[in-house]
């Protein structure tokens, strides 16, 4: 296990502290935000009143334009140089990834609309102030450094590797969001910043969970991942598949997510995961138990809200499921550094349907045509499936169910057929 240091340090430098503002940058986030909040007051000061009024603004101005009053300029100074100017001081503030760049690209957006401007209406005092701004902003963010690569694929992370065969046990690990691919981290950050906005608490670090069940005859991975081609059941050990942000685009590959038991598997992120592993079981009989549950792992949409457990579906949702129907998952503990694991709640709701009786459907979906039959004919014989699971359609394509809904139910025939 990676030791406390050194999740420390991975952790700096997938989170790099921001250093302190240069007087050079006050200046470059002062002149964004001040104009960029005058632009944006001023654009919608025009589109309340088109005639100009409210900024004494004439009509005559826009004779031989394209525009017949205020409303549409009003439109775009609200957005293109009200808004732009604003995402990139706040962005110049944080000292995030390419906010050199974006000042720059705002400076001259300001510029660029200044002339367009001057080209439409003539000339105006005030063209002449914002132009000026516009270059101030463009020459001083294009003195700044350029960014710092703190990028998780450019660090020096520790090695953590799953147990070696013949040491049977079942290992949990917590990795970054994004570790290793820059645009998932940025998004995920954007995602954290309007959770706790919304939720009025303090941003937190995001993981993403996968287990390593380890047995005498090697390692397994289980997680769930992007199909990344077609030959994912020969190459990667994959069990089912499952719709991104809709079933009804789940025929494109690029919107389709498959949950991986990859024997002697690969997980990229792995030796940025911060302290972990976390030993879950070191029992042989609850590792094949695991490995056995993968299969029947629920499959709702991805990024979606299904189950209606207030929080979508994903890769934390996959593994909260198995340990949860292993009943192991009081072993988890907290994600590192009071940090957060979405998705994982929507996992153990799901499991609170019990443990599936059969594949999930669309494993058997994507079987071939004899083989898909042959398990229709081997459900037949089985106890009814559980209300979480959908059922498959005539196109081979998982069906979603009208009303997802998880009730309780304790009575003792339900509880003797979850037991077999």
């Amino acid at each position: 296990m990676a030791t406390v240091e050194e999740s420390d340090r991975v952790h700096q430098s997938l989170y790099p502290t921001v250093p302190p503002l240069t007087g050079r940058d006050r200046t470059l986030v002062g002149l964004e935000l001040l104009t960029g909040a005058a632009g944006t007051v001023g654009g919608v000061l025009l589109v309340v009143r088109p005639d100009g009024s409210l900024l004494h603004a004439k009509l005559s101005a826009l004779v031989g334009s394209p525009f017949s009053s205020w409303r549409i300029p009003g439109l775009l100074l609200s957005t293109l140089v009200g808004g732009g100017l604003l995402l990139a001081g706040v962005w110049q503030r944080r000292q995030a990834w390419h906010a050199r760049e974006l000042s720059m690209f705002a400076g001259a957006g300001l510029m660029a609309f200044e002339c367009a401007e001057f080209a439409w209406i003539g000339f105006q005092p005030l063209e002449a102030l914002f132009g000026i701004v516009g270059m101030a902003i463009f020459a001083l963010s294009r003195k700044m450094p350029r960014s710092v690569k703190t990028k998780a694929e450019h660090t020096t992370a520790p090695p953590v590797m799953p147990a070696q065969p013949g040491s049977p046990g079942l290992d949990l690990y917590w990795i970054p969001l994004g570790a290793g691919a820059r645009t998932v981290r940025i998004s995920g950050m954007l995602y954290e910043a309007l959770a706790a906005f919304v939720q009025h608490r303090p941003r937190r670090a995001i993981y993403h969970s996968a287990l390593v069940a380890t047995t005498t005859a090697g390692g397994t991975v289980i997680e769930m991942a992007p199909v990344r081609d077609a030959r994912g059941r020969q190459e990667r050990g994959v069990v089912a598949e499952g719709a991104v942000g809709s079933r009804l685009i789940r025929p494109f590959r690029l919107f389709r997510y498959e949950i991986r038991r990859w024997p002697n598997g690969v997980i990229p992120d792995l030796p940025y995961a911060i302290a972990s592993p976390v030993r879950i079981a070191d029992e042989p009989d609850v590792v094949q138990q695991v490995l056995d549950l993968v299969p029947f792992v629920p499959t709702p949409v991805w990024g979606r809200d299904e189950l209606h457990a207030g929080e979508m579906w994903n890769s934390n949702s996959v593994i909260a499921w198995v340990l949860a129907s292993a009943a192991v998952d009081t072993k988890v503990g907290r994600p590192p550094g009071n940090g957060r694991a979405p998705g994982w709640d929507a996992g153990l709701l799901a499991a609170r349907c019990g443990p599936a009786l059969q594949p999930t459907q669309s494993a058997v979906c994507a079987l071939p045509t004899g083989q898909r039959s042959e398990t229709a004919e081997q459900d037949r014989r089985r106890p009814p499936r559980l209300p979480c699971i959908p059922d498959c359609a005539d196109d081979g394509h998982p069906v979603r169910p009208a009303d997802v809904e998880v009730v309780a139910d304790e009575s003792p025939e339900k509880e003797e057929l979850a037991s077999r």
